[in-house]
């Protein structure tokens, strides 16, 4: 699994410093967190090609 802040390029890019995209000069690193516990639920979703079938 990869996390992203971004989903180049089907959307542009993030430079992650709150500035107008078109206009952005300069970038920052974003820092992800998935929390995984009963305070913070998280999950994933995953599409199978094949749909139930494929587990079969």
């Amino acid at each position: 699994m990869d996390i992203s802040s971004s989903n180049f390029p089907r959307f542009d890019l993030n430079s992650n410093t709150g500035e107008p995209e078109a206009t952005a000069r300069r970038t920052a690193l974003a820092t992800n967190t998935v929390h995984m516990d009963a305070r913070h639920p998280s999950h994933l979703k995953v599409w199978l090609e094949g749909g139930l079938s494929a587990l079969r």
